[in-house]
């Protein structure tokens, strides 16, 4: 069974263009002629802040049964609780089967 996840994809995109404007000021304000580790380390924080305030807002839990709702036609009503409390998080590292 398939989920169209559109809702949460949006959120997820959100937070990646807030990330990435926020890493945009603050080169521009701040660090003029970074290399591109120090580009990465900087939007991986802003990235981590956005994600973080978005999961604090609950952006994701509703994002999700949202897109729940829209797959199942209220059909899920009962399953809903078990989301309560659904967030997201950024983690450093390679996603699983990365390889050099």
């Amino acid at each position: 069974m398939e989920i169209r996840l559109r809702n949460l994809a949006l959120t997820i995109a959100r937070c990646w263009e807030q990330a990435e404007a926020a890493t945009a000021r603050e080169i521009a304000d701040q660090f003029p002629h970074p290399t591109e580790e120090q580009i990465t380390f900087l939007f991986g924080g802003k990235l981590r802040l956005e994600v973080d305030e978005a999961s604090r807002q609950r952006a994701f839990k509703r994002a999700f049964l949202a897109d729940l709702e829209l797959n199942y036609h209220g059909h899920m009503a009962n399953a809903f609780a078990r989301f309560r409390g659904l967030i997201a998080r950024v983690t450093e590292g390679r996603p699983n089967g990365w390889r050099r």
